[in-house]
């Protein structure tokens, strides 16, 4: 299907096949009439949106972003008072006056059908999804295992969930039939009295993202950028999805670069030929640094951490149920990890230990000049430095989700993300860049304060030659070969080398005109 604008989207709800709505990043919201996607009116907010839920055509709510909630009226969308600035993740009732949205640091709210008021959780899980079958009987999960079960006057947790892993969403026909599913391929189910292990063609393979189910039992479970199972009822079937998707690219040189993806990919190029690389762990992995060819990390889902030394890769995970986003190395001996609910992570050579942050919001992000010059940028615009003895919050010029940061110098650092976002430190202050194309950013990468590449949605590239960014041409067969472009390198030749879905790697480099 085609769809009015080259965004992410982050969630669909419908009444029916032909009245469904998807909501998006930069507040983008669209309608399915059962013909064709249209917009629907123009971006209602500049935040991303990350859920939708209605009663009718006429009563739909989004929510996203540092607290951002939208109504619909079946004409125009109206921000609504939230009281909040954390960023909300979904939003679900079981009617007009009994409605519940979620999100970082344990926030639950409750509209009843006047005002949004919020409700004590008491716990600074991340909460991903509320579900309810009934006005006393509702559903949140999130990170660090996290089940919460409100019976109409109060939210407790339950305790006897057989996992561990961050749960990323539920959804049930019934109050003795509920599923939860999350990362490292984690399936459960509640029938009533208990949850248990549910096997699914996901175990170990994928980490599902969201769940549907169907009156006669049927299931579909999406996974991680692109994994699609589905089971009538009776046996699972894997659809075609995009079994391969690259999330992080790093190299030594241009013969020596490493590529992470889903569904536990590890590929190793040459400069000739790309080779596959045997697994140690199921996860999928998310971002790859390294500090030389015999120092290199990956990082993914549910605590996922190995080590290159130059020979083998070796298993070093840390010991958490996070998603970790993202890896910087220092050394072989001195390396930071940051992921879930503000969570950050250091590497001495032997253990990881945990360092406080300060902050609830997920950190997408780490890179560093040295052990105490860190930086670490997440949502709702957050940007943290380490001086070496702790982490200190930065003024950022914007509130938006920052997705990854690199500098050149102490005094040329980018941050990029959300909403065409680019954000520049000059050593002083923090301020807001001209995006040279309008999409959701995804990585940022250099070898010099004049030679920076970006990457992100739909293949655009964009390049900084020290004064300003220009749009690069990406060839148009690549747009259906790739559709996005999520990690990006850059040699210190000046070579860029960008991965994304489909499991695809492309390098440009720049060509010198000069007579």
């Amino acid at each position: 299907m085609t769809t009015p604008r080259d965004v992410d989207y982050n969630a669909i709800w419908g009444l029916a096949s032909d009245d469904l709505y998807a909501v998006g990043d930069e507040g983008l919201v669209i309608h399915y009439n059962g013909t064709s996607w249209t917009q629907s009116g123009t971006a209602v907010t500049p935040a991303d949106l990350r859920g939708v839920w209605g009663t009718a055509t006429d009563n739909v709510y989004a929510v996203g972003e540092g607290g951002s909630i939208w109504h619909f009226d079946g004409t125009t969308w109206t921000g609504m008072t939230s009281g909040v600035t954390l960023d909300l993740f979904d939003v679900f009732g079981v009617q007009s006056d009994h409605i519940f949205a979620v999100g970082d640091n344990g926030t639950i709210l409750f509209y009843n059908g006047t005002s949004w008021a919020p409700q004590a959780s008491n716990t600074s899980s991340t909460l991903t999804a509320v579900w309810g079958s009934g006005t006393d009987n509702y559903y949140a999960v999130g990170s660090h295992a996290a089940v919460l079960r409100y019976n109409g006057t109060v939210w407790t947790r339950i305790l006897n969930v057989p996992t561990d892993k961050f749960l990323l969403d539920i959804q049930g026909l019934a109050e003795d039939n509920i599923y939860a599913v999350g990362s490292t391929g984690i399936t459960v189910h509640y029938n009533g009295s208990n949850w248990s292990f549910y096997d699914t063609p996901a175990t170990d393979n994928a980490t599902p993202r969201a769940i549907v189910l169907g009156p006669a039992g049927e299931k579909c479970i999406v996974g991680s950028r692109g994994d699609i199972f589905y089971s009538d009822g009776t046996e699972w079937t894997t659809l075609d999805g995009m079994a391969l998707a690259y999330l992080g690219v790093w190299g030594s040189s241009n013969t020596d670069i490493h590529a992470v993806g889903n569904s536990a990919t590890i590929r190793h190029f040459d400069g000739t030929s790309m080779s596959i690389v045997p697994s140690l762990l199921p996860n999928s992995f998310t971002k790859i640094h390294g500090s030389a060819s015999d120092a290199v990390f990956a990082v993914g889902g549910g605590g996922a951490a190995i080590e290159y030394d130059g020979s083998a890769w070796s298993d070093i995970s840390i010991s958490t149920d996070a998603r970790v986003w993202d890896v910087w190395a220092q050394s072989a001996t001195d390396v930071f990890a940051v992921g879930d609910g503000g969570a950050i992570w250091r590497y001495n050579g032997s253990s990881w230990s945990t360092m406080e942050s300060g902050i609830g919001e997920t950190l997408n992000s780490v890179w560093g000049f040295s052990a105490d010059t860190v930086y670490a940028v997440g949502n709702s615009g957050r940007i943290l430095r380490f001086d070496g003895s702790m982490w200190l919050e930065e003024d950022s010029p914007v509130s938006k989700a920052l997705n990854s940061v690199w500098g050149a110098s102490a005094s040329e650092i980018f941050a990029v993300g959300a909403s065409q976002t680019i954000v520049h430190w000059d050593g002083t202050d923090w301020t807001i860049m001209e995006s040279a194309n309008q999409q959701t950013l995804y990585d940022v990468y250099g070898s010099a304060a004049d030679n920076v590449f970006i990457v992100g949605s739909g293949t655009k590239t964009q390049w900084y030659d020290g004064e300003e960014w220009h749009a690069i041409f990406v060839p148009d067969f690549l747009d259906p070969i790739v559709v996005d472009f999520l990690s990006c390198w850059v040699a210190d030749d000046g070579a860029m080398y960008a991965v994304g879905l489909t499991g695809v790697i492309v390098k440009y480099a720049l060509v010198d005109t000069t007579p």
